[in-house]
């Protein structure tokens, strides 16, 4: 169990952001938690990004100074991680064929309660994204639409909608989908 810097509350560490400083007295976001060195914890929320920066809690944990980032700067590297963390998964499973690529695929999918959850893609059409969620909804199927797909497509191709085979992915997956709109939020 870890304190968040910005809102004190006390989570899991997994459930947090482990960040680091470097040498050179640069903030590092440790995301898989493997960087060596004094640690400080964050909850993935743009909320807590912003008081851990207005109550100087970075330079408190460390007990030294912090080269200077803008609450911009952290919110996107957290969403670049979440993002690579996506595509990674994303990779792992179609390379282990537990993705469902295309529309077709996944509506076969669903019908059979074969999937975990479904994601589309902020590029499809509302109105397949639309549909696709109903039937997703209707057989109680979590469905996800990623607005942040920069990478994404060239994974799984020229798709816009994926079905996902596997509950540890598909949990990995919606956390970091979760990360992503729980950091934007705030700064649009």
């Amino acid at each position: 169990m870890r304190s968040c810097i910005g809102c004190r509350a006390v989570n899991p560490k997994e459930k947090l952001l482990r960040f680091v400083l470097t040498p050179q007295g640069e903030l590092a976001l440790d995301y898989n938690l493997k960087l060596p060195g004094r640690g400080c914890y964050l909850c993935p929320d743009i909320s807590c990004i912003k008081k851990a920066f207005k109550g100087n809690a970075f330079q408190r944990a460390f007990k030294s100074q912090v080269e200077k980032m803008s609450v911009e700067d952290i919110a996107s590297v957290i969403c670049k991680k979440a993002m690579e963390k996506i595509a990674s998964c994303l990779l792992f499973a179609k390379k282990a064929g537990k993705l469902a690529l295309g529309t077709m695929s996944v509506e076969k999918e669903i019908k059979k309660g074969a999937l975990s959850s479904v994601l589309t893609l902020s590029d499809m059409s509302e109105s397949s994204s639309s549909d696709i969620e109903k039937k997703a909804e209707r057989e109680g199927i979590p469905f996800y639409k990623l607005l942040y797909a920069e990478n994404i497509g060239l994974i799984i191709g020229n798709k816009k909608v994926v079905g996902m085979k596997d509950a540890g992915l598909s949990d990995s997956v919606v956390r970091e989908i979760k990360i992503l709109g729980n950091v934007m939020a705030g700064l649009n």
